[in-house]
């Protein structure tokens, strides 16, 4: 078993971690990304400027909410003999990702000092991959960890909104694979964005501002 230790915060300049959330935040239903329709895979029919397939928005779960979206549970994600599972507490802010195979603890992962904590996880080619945020801040960090041994691969900071002040917020992500590419769909109170990077360097391949 592979036990390791870092100290992260998420949180963005214009939240501390003594400001509790307020709630008056409201979002806005999703609107279509254009007028192409999405393949089975996700990818739009039409190329996008740079060469590559265009992303449909897509999102399953519920909308960012106090009560509603924040984490409440373990997230866990499962393929083959694996299942990989993120946990926070808010008492000691303490973030935690572990991995397992047939009730053996492959890999476990602490992150002291975590704000609100939450993530999206994916396992694909035989990599973790974990999209992290603060319900209550803007922005995404996604990490790639080697499935069985923990060693991260690469750590990519999104471009997602871009810089944002806020004093209230609400932030959401979902994960998938798509083209063989992690897509991260993001949903905070100032927008809705898609990116996508390289499985393998985690340097950015698509992004999209969601329009409406």
């Amino acid at each position: 078993m592979r036990r390791l230790l870092f100290a992260t915060c998420l949180s963005c300049a214009a939240c501390s971690h003594g400001e509790q959330p307020a709630r008056g935040v409201t979002l806005r239903a999703p609107v279509a990304v254009s007028s192409a329709q999405p393949t089975a895979s996700g990818a739009l029919s039409q190329p996008s400027r740079n060469g590559l397939l265009a992303i449909a928005w897509q999102w399953t779960g519920d909308s960012p909410g106090f009560g509603r979206s924040f984490y409440k549970l373990p997230r866990t994600v499962t393929e083959g003999d694996v299942t990989c599972t993120f946990k926070y507490e808010q008492k000691p802010a303490l973030a935690t990702t572990e991995c397992s195979s047939g009730g053996r603890e492959l890999w476990h992962l602490d992150e002291t000092h975590a704000f609100v904590e939450d993530a999206a996880l994916l396992i694909a080619y035989g990599t973790l991959y974990s999209a992290r945020i603060s319900n209550i801040s803007s922005g995404c960090i996604l990490y790639a960890f080697d499935l069985r041994t923990g060693a991260q691969r690469w750590t990519t900071p999104l471009t997602g909104l871009g810089p944002i002040d806020h004093s209230e917020y609400l932030n959401a992500v979902e994960l998938r694979m798509i083209d063989g590419r992690p897509v991260v769909f993001g949903w905070e109170s100032s927008g809705r964005y898609i990116e996508a990077v390289d499985r393998t360097t985690g340097v950015t391949a698509f992004h999209l501002i969601v329009p409406g």
